[in-house]
């Protein structure tokens, strides 16, 4: 499967993020930026950086990114479950970042895993994190999510919307919300970020898969109806933002929610979601990176590696 190259996808989380100023000193004059994607112009007022919600682009980072390797690509086919983690390292093997994956079939639970305690900042990938805490913490009050719970969800997830999550984000307690929640998902690795910096939650890819089993186990925290509804919210990702760890599907689908952020040190790109292959097995699966020279060259990297462990779960 070649690796797509989604042209519109920075341009248009910027712009559906509704990037105003949130807890900003205000000072500056935000400029008005105006980027297109597919069937859909959006005009918006870029803050300046002293107001832009952390873990959200930089408005001079919205052009899009080029792949950053041009060596061959191994084929992901033949790849074994026994000689995935050898593999994975051999692709790797020369490109910038720090990578860590880890796949998860349903029906057996064998699993393929490169460095799952490759710790990376979750990006926009913690939003799914958010919209579980949130349910969490509806159903223990014993209430239904309210309009405006839905509508910010909805956006959140779907369209990765960064005003969306900075309001749940409050909503559910923050940081300390969070992290009581994910106590409760049985996760051990994820710091999430304090105060109003959510993108910068530090996760693992295997702490990842440990959120992702409660949108699908039975005996967990999450009632039938939360997980359908989270479910039903990560089919939905606007087509510009479905990339990652749905190459594992012959027809690039999955319920998924993705990550990119550029730091100084390079790109955070990071891709979470249960994914069905070939073969029809059902993968719970997680890539993080960090440190990546470029969005493409992390979007490429996750995809192939999705592909090397489809193939190895599918044999």
């Amino acid at each position: 499967m070649p690796h797509r190259t989604p042209p519109f996808v920075l341009a248009l989380g910027l712009a559906a993020a509704g990037l105003s100023g949130c807890g900003g000193s205000g000072a500056a004059t935000p400029s008005t930026v105006t980027v297109t994607a597919p069937a859909v112009t959006h005009t918006v007022i870029a803050p300046t950086d002293d107001e832009r919600p952390a873990g959200s682009p930089s408005s001079t980072s919205a052009s899009p990114t080029t792949a950053a390797s041009s060596t061959s690509t191994p084929a992901a086919e033949g790849v074994t479950e026994a000689g995935f983690d050898a593999a994975a390292g051999a692709y790797l093997k020369g490109r910038k970042g720090h990578v860590g994956i880890v796949a998860v079939d349903l029906s057996d639970g064998r699993q393929v895993q490169h460095n799952p305690g490759q710790r990376c900042e979750t990006a926009s990938m913690v939003k799914l994190d958010v919209l579980l805490t949130l349910l969490l913490q509806r159903q223990d009050a014993g209430q239904e999510l309210s309009g405006s719970d839905r509508a910010l969800t909805s956006s959140m997830i779907v369209y990765s919307d960064n005003n969306a999550t900075t309001t749940l984000w409050g909503r559910v307690g923050q940081h300390e919300g969070v992290r009581a929640a994910n106590k409760r998902f049985g996760m051990t690795e994820t710091e999430p970020g304090t105060a109003y910096r959510w993108g910068l939650t530090t996760t693992t890819a295997a702490d990842q898969v440990r959120l992702l089993r409660n949108l699908v186990r039975t005996d967990g925290p999450l009632n039938q109806a939360s997980r359908d509804y989270a479910l039903d919210l990560l089919g939905r990702v606007s087509e510009e933002q479905d990339w990652g760890i749905s190459a594992a599907n012959p027809h690039e689908e999955a319920q998924l929610k993705n990550g990119w952020l550029p730091r100084s040190d390079g790109w955070v790109v990071t891709s979470a979601g249960r994914v069905q292959t070939a073969a029809g097995h059902e993968l719970l699966m997680a890539a993080v990176s960090c440190e990546v020279s470029t969005q493409q060259h992390g979007i490429e990297t996750i995809e192939h590696l999705s592909e090397m462990a489809a193939s190895a779960l599918d044999r």
